[in-house]
């Protein structure tokens, strides 16, 4: 982590994508000594990147829950195939550590 250092969060950003957080950025700008007209540029630019870095975390975090859905939504899929389907057991009941399961589900489909 770079804890405002600047040096370190552009080699971050090159070698594994990060981006900094906005406060840290944030803070990194007022810890140095800035002309007025100066200030005033690098203010638009961080309130661009702000306003930026929001609207890319609502993507991910749409993306990151359709990804969790599909994940769940599989999971729940493989828990309900036939046997012989998983992989677990490639049919052997002997080997089968969801037999027991699957034959509790089959009796109270039944019953």
């Amino acid at each position: 982590m770079y804890h405002y250092d600047a040096k370190t969060a552009l080699d971050e950003l090159q070698e594994e994508a990060l981006l900094p957080h906005p406060v840290k950025l944030r803070d990194m700008i007022l810890r140095i000594q800035l002309g007025p007209q100066e200030a005033q540029a690098m203010n638009q630019e961080f309130q661009d990147y702000l306003t930026r870095f929001g609207e890319i975390q609502r993507v991910a975090r749409g993306i990151l829950e359709k990804l969790l859905t599909n994940r769940a939504r599989l999971l729940g899929m493989q828990d309900a195939a036939p046997h012989g389907a998983s992989k677990c057991c490639r049919g052997d009941r002997r080997r089968c550590a969801g037999a027991g399961k699957l034959s509790m589900l089959s009796k109270a489909k039944e019953g």
